[in-house]
């Protein structure tokens, strides 16, 4: 059935699916009302499946969440999306079986509708907390991310430089990539002007104040800040190195 969902009818789909466990019926016809755009149907069929007694959801209870937040995010409801994804990440943690890594993928889900709202420092989070549970497409998204706020204009990325998180990922990043745009500059992965963005980054990080940081962290910062010859940044942070 599933290649056909989104060419049948909900009448055909009720036929087709009435001998099927309700929350199979239910899932099913949300999943086709959403292939088609019928957002406002797909979420109603999604909250049904919720609504059945907990024993008779599975195995379906983790897709009505999953669909129903991606049904509200896709209607312009950032806050509810959130919310049902953070209820779907609660009841793997609770103990669900997830054998999709749902709860993997929702957080991707969640970083980018941070992101919809420009809150960098916890979509930075998300996609770490999602590359720590060994999904490698967060890994790729944080770099992502870090190389969109270095080519940020200077004014919009200021204010992002107070968010611990968005320190965080700069610091790593230019650490890893100091080859690059450091020393003799003859990579060639960059140009002049990225390179030039590259230090521009750098001096700004310098005059930051330091933000929940840890001593692992204050140690990138100040590695960093040598590498790039601020040295008198550099010796600020010795005190808090102990």
């Amino acid at each position: 059935l599933r290649p056909r969902l989104g060419t049948l009818t909900d009448a055909e789909l009720r036929q087709a699916t009435a001998g099927f466990p309700i929350s199979s019926q239910l899932y099913l016809l949300g999943a086709a009302a959403f292939q088609q755009g019928q957002l406002t149907l797909a979420e109603d069929y999604f909250l049904q499946v919720l609504a059945l007694p907990k024993t008779l959801q599975h195995p379906y209870d983790l897709w009505a969440l999953y669909s129903l937040a991606r049904s509200y995010r896709l209607q312009g409801l950032p806050d509810a999306a959130l919310q049902t994804f953070d209820k779907l990440q609660q009841q793997v943690s609770a103990g669900a079986a997830d054998p999709l890594n749902l709860a993997i993928s929702s957080l991707g889900e969640q970083a980018r509708l941070h992101l919809e709202q420009q809150a960098w420092g916890t979509a930075i989070q998300r996609y770490a907390q999602q590359y720590a549970q060994g999904n490698i497409s967060g890994y790729a998204s944080l770099k992502l991310l870090a190389k969109q706020l270095i080519n940020l204009p200077t004014a919009q990325l200021e204010p992002l430089l107070t968010d611990p998180n968005v320190q965080r990922l700069l610091v790593a990043w230019l650490l890893s990539t100091f080859s690059n745009y450091g020393y003799d500059n003859t990579s060639g992965i960059l140009s002049e002007a990225q390179i030039g963005q590259h230090q521009q980054v750098v001096r700004r990080l310098a005059a930051q104040p330091i933000l929940n940081s840890s001593p692992a962290q204050l140690e990138k910062l100040a590695a960093l800040l040598y590498q790039n010859g601020q040295y008198d940044s550099t010796a600020a942070l010795l005190p808090k190195l102990g």
